[in-house]
């Protein structure tokens, strides 16, 4: 059986305008995770990612070796303390 997980996660480094998001985006469809990712203020992008266990532990490593230009420096990933959601897919809030 599988669990679903959900985790915040913040992805730190030279991310914007060299197609992480875009990146994310793509591997969240490939691994059929829900949720949205975006940019935040700072630069960092923050990324709400649903799914079972097995894949969010597959996602959040393709996160660290990516094939954009990008550059990653730190990923922090925290639980959910609230499921709002009411998407079947992966988003991208711009």
């Amino acid at each position: 059986m599988n669990t679903l997980k959900c985790v915040v996660i913040t992805v730190e480094g030279v991310l914007k305008g060299l197609g992480y998001l875009g990146y994310v985006y793509i591997v969240a469809e490939e691994l059929k995770i829900r949720g949205w990712g975006r940019y935040r203020e700072d630069n960092s992008v923050e990324i709400l990612a649903i799914g079972n266990e097995e894949d969010i532990e597959k996602f959040i490593e393709r996160l660290k070796v990516h094939d954009s230009l990008a550059i990653v420096n730190n990923i922090y990933v925290e639980p959910c303390t609230e499921l709002t959601i009411k998407t079947n897919s992966f988003d991208l809030l711009l």
